[in-house]
């Protein structure tokens, strides 16, 4: 999965790959994740959210 992730270009986003019949996936409780990094904007929010 991760090589397929790797190779998406442009604001593609995961969502074709979670769509495929063949998809599988595995849950991971994460208390405080509710938020989507997708830019180095959102990276940075995360940083200072981790120092709360």
């Amino acid at each position: 999965m991760f090589s397929q992730v790797i190779n998406l270009r442009g604001d593609q986003g995961a969502k074709k790959l979670i769509y495929q019949e063949d998809f599988s996936y595995n849950i991971v409780e994460f208390e405080r994740g509710n938020i989507d990094i997708d830019t180095t904007e959102d990276v940075e929010l995360l940083k200072q959210l981790e120092k709360q």
